[in-house]
This record gives structure tokens, C-alpha cells and sequence, in this order.
């Protein structure tokens, strides 16, 4: 956001370790919303009512969701010209199990179709077990009939295990592939449907290989201490050289 244009986007940040020093920099602070309830699988109630919040201002033509352990894979002058005047929303589905991951990208209709008519959405999943970050949406999506104004794209890279549905490469084995240093960079239970691997440390080889991947603007699960080990750089600094 530093090279950002400030008309061209509004930031809302949900933060709930108020010990994390994010809300003691006065640029994120700025945008930080009050804190909502939310646990895994169910941080839905809060994010419809951050997306209201977010669609009171007009210009807003697309919401992007994003993790608080995510990166930049593209300069955001490229990421505006893709989503700004898209109608399309983008999910990253897993076909198999009929579900999507919960970092997309909303259409400005769309997203107001799930923020503003919660209970009925709702309504439609009753009596049915569900994860709602993931199942919630997709299937909203097709029981309104929307699917061709829906794009089965993953803007968001995570390196999920083979056996998950959602969008897999081998980025993933070259982040802490051979000649990486420390063995344990990455978290021992990761990879698997449930546990995504979450980086501590990288491969310049991997992140590199991100950054040309055409199809993810984002990634994560990299920890906020996370460096590149050929060169010692911390990963905020060796992106802002490759962006």
C-alpha cells in the first residue's frame, strides 16, 4: 500500500490479538475495526458485518478477503487492474467436497447479496452442518444460480497438501526444499486437508516462483518473523525488491 493510490482502495482490519503491536502503527491502526466473535470454521457472522461496514462507501466494486499471515504476490497497480472493473467474484473451489476456500474475491452485487440478506442464506443451510467459511458461499452462489458470474480461480496461494481440493503446486516443496536451511521451517503439520503448512522460513527459489505464478496475487501462511535463507533478508524487505 505504500505506492498506492489512497482513492483507489479502503482497508478494514479485523485484529483480535490486541497484543500483536499491529494497532500501535498508526497506518493499520487507522483502518481496524471493533472486534468480532470468530473461531475456525466460523468467522463468517463477523466478516458479513465488516462487509456491510465496507459496502456503505459506493466506489467499492470488489472485496477482497485476505489472512492476517498472508503476502503480496503482485504490485497492487496490477492487482487494481484486475479486479477493479471485474463483475465476476473468484472462489477457490474444491469441486470434491463442494466447498471454497474463504480468501476471495466478492463481486460488489454479490457481496451484498450475502451481507444483506444473511438470514435467508442462511435459512437455505438449515439443519445442516456447516463450515461456514468455506461451504457458506460457494453454495450460496449456486443456488442463486450465479454461476456464470462466478470464476473458479484462487487468488490466494496456500500450500495445502495434495489430497485438498484447492489449488496445489510444487511452490510449495521449493520454499523449503533441499538446501533451505533449518529443517523445521515450515509447521511439522502442515500439508495436511486441515493444517496448510505455515512458513518460518523460505527459499529465495520458492518465493521467487510465486511471484511469476500468474495466477495467485496473494499467499500465505507465513510467520510474521519469516526470512529468506540464502541472504538473511527479513520477507517483508526481500518482496519489496521483487515487486
Amino acid at each position: 500500500f505504500e505506492a498506492a493510490d489512497p482513492s483507489e482502495y479502503t482497508l478494514s482490519i479485523h485484529l483480535k490479538d490486541v497484543n500483536s503491536g499491529l494497532h500501535r502503527d498508526a497506518f493499520w491502526a487507522k483502518h481496524m475495526v471493533q472486534p468480532g466473535p470468530t473461531s475456525w470454521c466460523h468467522m463468517d457472522k463477523t466478516r458479513l458485518r465488516m462487509a456491510r461496514d465496507i459496502y456503505k462507501d459506493p466506489q467499492v466494486t470488489q472485496l477482497i478477503w485476505l489472512s492476517g499471515d498472508s503476502i503480496p504476490l503482485k504490485p497492487f497497480k496490477q492487482v487494481y487492474a484486475a479486479y477493479a472493473h471485474s463483475q465476476h467474484s473468484q472462489f477457490c473451489v474444491d469441486e470434491q467436497h463442494n466447498r471454497s476456500e474463504m480468501w476471495a474475491v466478492w463481486n460488489r452485487r454479490h457481496g451484498m447479496l450475502f451481507s444483506d440478506h444473511e438470514a435467508e442464506m442462511r435459512s437455505l443451510f438449515k439443519g445442516v452442518f456447516l463450515c461456514e467459511d468455506e461451504d457458506l458461499y460457494l453454495n450460496a452462489m449456486r443456488k442463486m444460480g450465479l454461476d456464470e458470474e462466478m470464476e473458479k480461480v484462487c487468488p490466494m496461494w496456500t500450500n495445502w497438501g495434495p489430497k485438498k481440493g484447492f489449488m496445489y503446486n510444487q511452490a510449495g516443496e521449493r520454499l523449503r526444499g533441499p538446501g533451505c536451511g533449518e529443517k523445521k521451517n515450515y509447521n511439522p503439520m502442515g500439508g495436511e486437508p486441515a493444517h496448510p503448512n505455515t512458513f518460518m522460513s523460505v527459499c529465495a527459489k520458492g518465493i521467487e516462483e510465486l511471484v511469476q505464478d500468474h495466477r495467485a496475487f496473494f499467499a500465505r501462511k507465513f510467520d510474521k518473523t519469516a526470512r529468506v535463507v540464502e541472504t538473511g533478508e527479513h520477507l517483508g524487505e526481500y518482496l519489496k525488491k521483487l515487486l
